[in-house]
C-alpha cells in the first residue's frame, strides 16, 4: 500500500501492535488518514488534530510540539520500529492491502521488512535475532571464560557467545538505543506548501572574528554567548608532552584540549539527533561529528562554530578513519556491506574503495592503522585495497598499530590469549591477561607494550583494564565506562605511549599514565570539561 484508499482494518483482540519507535518527523496532507494507518496496522495508539499527528508506542510520553525534533527539511521521511514477530507484523500488512519487501531470513542484524505509509514514508519493521546473536558470524561482541585465567593457557576451557548484540546496521543502530521508550511523531500538515520545498532549518552560529583576552584565563570569542570558548589554564598537562592534541565529545559540546599549552578550547555544538553509533574523527585542523543513521552530522574546524556536513559525507553508514590524515572511509549511502569508499573530509572523492564482499563483510571498527575491521563468516578481517587479510579465527579482544590481541580456542573450545605481531605475523600466547568476562574490543598502545581492555557483564558499565602484553600482568583501574555502541571509541592513547585518556560519561575525561598503570588528575576543573562520550588523539607540529 503506497498511499491509495484507505487500510483494511484487521478487528478484534489479534491486531499486533510494534515494540518501540524512534523519534522522528514525518510530514503529510492528511493526518487523520495517516492515523487511521498507524492504529490498524501497525497497532500505534494515535491523535490526530487538523494540523498534527501524534503516534505514542509503550507508556505515556510528552506531547508532539515537546519533542524537539524539527521538520524534515526534504523528501519523504522514514521511521522504523522494533516488533517481536516480524512474520505476524508481515501478515497482518499484507492483509491491509499493504505491499510489503522482507529481507532475507539468514541476515546477521535480525531481519526487515519495508513497508510505505500511506504518504509515502518509509516504514521498517526490525526484529531482532532470537539467539540475540547474529547467525553465520564468529565474533562475539561479549565472551565468558568458563573458567578463571589459572594454569597454562591450553587448559583455559570454553568460552560462550552472550547475548549481547553487535554493531548494527544504519537503521537498527538507532532502534537499540531507545526500544521501548516512548517517543513522540509528530507529523505536520502541509499548508499550501509545493512539493519539493524545503522546510526553514536552523543553522549553526558564525563567529564574526576571534577576540582573545590575554589578561584572563578564561576568554571568550565575539560574545558571552559565544559558540567557542578558550580556557587558559596556565600549566602545562598531562606533563606538558607535545606533539599531539585530545579532542572529545558529549552531547553539548566539542573540546580541543592542547597539553603543552595548558589550553581547552570549547564549541557548543548542536545536538546529534540518533541515539545510535556516531563517528568521531579528527582532521588535521577539524573534526567531524557524524551519526551512523542518515540523520546529518557536523564538522567543527578549530576555533570556529560547528558547520553543516559537506555534501559526499551527508549520508548514513559506517564512517572510519582513512589512512592519511583528513581521510574517511565511508560505507554505501544504503547500509549495504558493498565497497566501502575513501574521501576527504571535504567530502572529496579519492578514487580508492576497500575490496570487501557484496555480502558476508560486517566493519566494527578501526584497525588503528587507517583501514577497517570487520567479520566475515569464518574470522576477523582487516580490508584493505587489495583485498581482506585475515586476522583470527576467533575474538579480536583489541587492536593496535603493531599488535593485535585475540582470543582463539580449539576444537575441544579450549580458548586462550593470543599476541599478534601486525608485521611479522609472530603469535604468542600470552601467559596471564585472561579474565572471565571479555566485552567489547579495546585498544593496544602505539608501542605495543600495553592493551586498554573492557571487561564486564552485558547491560552493565564496563571496568577498564590494562594488560602488559609482555608479561601477561593485568591492572585494573577505578574507572568505568557506559556500555554503548562502540566502547572502543571512549579510549584514546597519545602517540608517544605515555597516556590513555578514557571519557568517563559525566565524570568527565580519566588520564592513565601508562609508565606507573595509575590514574592521574587531568589538571583541568570538572566544569570545564563536562560530560564526555568519546575521545581521539591527533598529531601536531612539535
Amino acid at each position: 500500500m503506497t498511499g491509495e484508499g484507505h487500510p483494511q482494518p484487521i478487528r478484534g483482540n489479534d491486531v499486533r501492535g510494534v515494540r518501540g519507535i524512534v523519534g522522528v518527523v514525518l510530514r503529510a496532507t492528511d493526518p487523520a488518514r495517516l492515523a487511521r494507518w498507524y492504529e490498524d496496522l501497525l497497532g500505534a495508539r494515535v491523535s490526530a488534530t487538523a494540523d498534527h499527528l501524534a503516534v505514542s508506542v509503550g507508556a505515556e510520553g510528552t506531547a508532539p510540539a515537546d519533542t524537539g525534533y524539527e521538520v524534515a527539511a526534504h523528501g519523504h521521511a522514514g521511521v522504523t520500529f522494533r516488533v517481536d514477530d516480524l512474520d505476524a507484523m508481515v501478515r497482518q500488512l499484507r492483509a491491509g492491502g499493504a505491499d510489503v519487501d522482507v529481507s532475507e531470513p539468514a541476515g546477521p542484524e535480525g531481519r526487515i521488512a519495508s513497508v510505505r505509509d500511506p504518504e509515502g514514508n518509509v516504514v521498517k519493521l526490525w526484529e531482532r535475532p532470537l539467539s540475540g546473536f547474529p547467525t553465520g558470524t564468529p565474533q562475539p561482541r561479549y565472551v565468558r571464560i568458563a573458567e578463571d585465567d589459572s594454569g597454562e593457557p591450553g587448559d583455559r576451557r570454553g568460552w560462550n557467545h552472550s547475548s549481547h548484540p553487535r554493531p548494527w546496521l544504519r537503521w537498527s543502530a538507532l532502534l537499540l538505543a531507545v526500544a521501548l521508550a516512548v517517543i513522540m511523531v509528530t507529523v505536520l500538515r502541509r499548508e499550501g506548501e509545493q512539493p519539493g520545498t524545503a522546510a526553514p532549518s536552523s543553522a549553526p552560529t558564525t563567529a564574526t572574528g576571534p577576540t582573545v583576552a590575554t589578561t584572563s584565563r578564561s576568554s571568550n570569542r565575539d560574545s558571552p554567548a559565544s559558540p567557542v570558548t578558550v580556557r587558559e589554564i596556565g600549566h602545562p598537562l598531562l606533563g606538558g608532552s607535545g606533539g599531539w592534541e585530545l579532542l572529545a565529545r558529549g552531547d553539548e559540546a566539542v573540546l580541543r584540549i592542547q597539553p603543552d599549552r595548558g589550553r581547552v578550547t570549547r564549541t557548543t555544538v548542536p545536538p546529534v539527533r540518533s541515539g545510535g553509533p556516531v563517528a568521531f574523527i579528527a582532521g588535521p585542523d577539524s573534526v567531524l561529528v557524524r551519526p551512523l543513521d542518515d540523520v546529518g552530522g557536523y564538522v567543527v574546524p578549530d576555533g570556529e562554530p560547528a558547520r553543516e556536513v559537506p555534501r559526499g559525507l551527508d549520508r548514513g553508514g559506517h564512517a572510519f578513519p582513512g589512512p592519511e590524515p583528513g581521510q574517511v572511509w565511508l560505507q554505501p549511502a544504503d547500509g549495504s556491506t558493498g565497497p566501502i569508499e575513501l574521501l576527504t573530509l571535504q567530502g572529496e572523492r579519492t578514487g580508492t574503495t576497500l575490496a570487501t564482499p557484496s555480502r558476508g563483510f560486517w566493519p566494527i571498527g578501526s584497525d588503528r592503522r587507517g583501514y577497517v575491521l570487520g567479520t566475515s563468516t569464518d574470522g576477523v578481517y582487516v580490508a584493505r585495497p587489495d583485498g581482506l587479510h585475515r586476522v583470527t579465527t576467533g575474538a579480536l579482544w583489541a587492536a593496535g598499530p603493531t599488535r593485535f590481541l585475540v582470543i582463539e580456542c580449539d576444537d575441544r573450545a579450549r580458548c586462550s590469549s593470543v599476541v599478534i605481531d601486525r608485521d611479522t605475523g609472530a603469535r604468542r600466547a600470552l601467559n596471564r591477561g585472561f579474565g572471565k568476562d571479555v566485552g567489547a574490543m579495546g585498544s593496544i598502545s602505539p608501542d605495543g607494550s600495553l592493551a586498554a581492555v573492557l571487561t564486564g557483564e552485558p547491560d552493565r558499565p564496563l571496568r577498564l583494564e590494562l594488560i602488559d602484553l609482555e608479561t601477561g600482568e593485568v591492572h585494573r583501574l577505578g574507572v568505568t565506562v557506559a556500555q554503548r555502541f562502540r566502547p572502543a571509541r571512549t579510549m584514546a592513547w597519545s602517540p608517544d605511549s605515555d597516556w590513555l585518556l578514557v571519557a568517563a560519561g559525566s565524570s568527565g575525561l580519566a588520564a592513565v599514565d601508562a609508565r606507573t598503570r595509575q590514574l592521574r588528575d587531568l589538571g583541568v576543573e570538572p566544569d570545564v570539561i563536562g560530560e564526555v562520550s568519546e575521545v581521539t588523539v591527533r598529531r601536531t607540529a612539535r
